[in-house]
């Protein structure tokens, strides 16, 4: 077993804190009863979902650390178990933990099942698997939007081919060619300039309009990963859309209603349409008997 221990020094004339952060193979005698027991509450659940771990504690065998970083990686691919890492980034605290689990436990793009829809065919038709080749024609995913001092930074992800500084790509939904002025690598609130990603990668890229959910291709093909719908409220269209591969946009937790008092500003119509822009969680819709404009929030932690 592995303990990850930090330690904590409070600077007594600024508010800073300085972390140092200690691996030892060695366990405080302190904490050394409760670690075992929660290792062996790990295994338990661990042989409720994994065949191999479950017959090692049949046989009263004792899984090694790799045994059971394999295990829980299997069970995390197969939607049978979900690790949770505790920590604090604010104090820099079980973050490198939390990133190598990333790496350990998660799926690759090759072990991942993402599908597209092609719009030359009706909504109803079969969706069309994506391989992660960079070879292949490219689709990517543009799935955050953030306001800069350089205007619209957006965040895409290559689900399928690969996406080069100085390319022309296709909006799938306009059809609009774009070319990339640049692209960089976000490292927290600092960019690096790339000139190429590829599949499973995601990047930022500078001067270009689209919204949140919105596919880009090269253009060889005609898929999209997300179906648009316009609804009409009042005299504005407001854009609402149905999610058709692996990104997850969760069911509404939140519902507010507005109505507004006096004549409607056109400002009130386009800050829906900025806030449906920026966040495919946030939806639009008229309640016909009360004639009020109710907003339906998910509210999904920043990616």
């Amino acid at each position: 077993m592995h303990k990850l221990s930090s330690s904590f020094r409070m600077n007594p004339h600024t508010s800073n804190i300085s972390i140092d952060v200690v691996e030892s193979d060695k366990i405080p005698g302190s904490v050394i009863t409760l670690a075992k027991q929660k290792r062996q509450e790990l295994l338990e659940q661990l042989a409720d979902v994994d065949d191999e771990i479950g017959e090692m504690l049949i046989m009263d065998e004792e899984p090694s650390v790799a045994q059971v970083a394999e295990a829980i990686r299997r069970a995390t691919v197969g939607l049978k178990f979900t690790p949770v890492f505790l920590g604090s980034a604010i104090k820099n605290t079980g973050v490198q933990a939390l990133l190598d689990g990333v790496c350990n436990y998660l799926p690759t793009p090759s072990e991942s099942e993402v599908t597209a829809h092609d719009t030359s065919l009706p909504v109803s038709a079969p969706q069309i698997p994506l391989t992660p080749a960079a070879a292949a024609p490219l689709i990517a995913l543009a799935f955050k939007l953030e306001e800069g001092r350089f205007g619209q930074l957006t965040y895409m992800r290559v689900y399928q081919g690969s996406m080069r500084k100085g390319q022309f790509i296709f909006h799938a939904r306009t059809g609009k060619k774009v070319k990339i002025p640049r692209l960089v690598r976000m490292h927290s609130d600092e960019m690096e300039e790339i000139d190429e990603i590829g599949p499973g990668e995601i990047c930022a890229i500078f001067g270009v309009d689209c919204a949140s959910g919105d596919t880009f291709t090269d253009g060889t093909t005609s898929y999209s990963m997300v179906c648009i719908f316009w609804l009409n409220v009042g005299d504005v269209l407001l854009r609402t859309a149905f999610y058709q591969t692996s990104m997850f946009v969760p069911d509404p937790v939140i519902s507010l209603a507005l109505k507004p008092v006096g004549k409607e500003s056109p400002n009130f119509s386009r800050a829906l349409n900025r806030f449906q822009k920026e966040d495919p969680t946030f939806r639009v819709h008229i309640d016909h008997e009360s004639k009020e404009v109710r907003f339906l929030l998910a509210y999904l932690l920043p990616t």
